[in-house]
């Protein structure tokens, strides 16, 4: 169990010290694989959302975004 435990909190630190950028996640294939749009700012347009920088993407309301 000892080992499960600090496999969980390498990946827990690997993952805090890392961050992928959203366009290396939300490549056009992605989006139009699971949507209706074929890129990430042509899904944002169609939601009717206007975020232009990082900043106020992290600011954006999550329930808003799910929905």
């Amino acid at each position: 169990m000892a080992d499960i435990n600090k496999l969980v909190n390498n990946i827990k630190t690997i993952v805090k010290d890392n961050q992928i950028p959203l366009n290396k996640l939300m490549t056009p294939d992605f989006i139009s694989s699971h949507t209706k749009y074929n890129d990430f700012d042509s899904l944002l347009a169609g939601g009717g959302f206007e975020i232009t920088d990082e900043k106020q993407f992290n600011l954006f309301p999550s329930n808003d975004w799910e929905a």
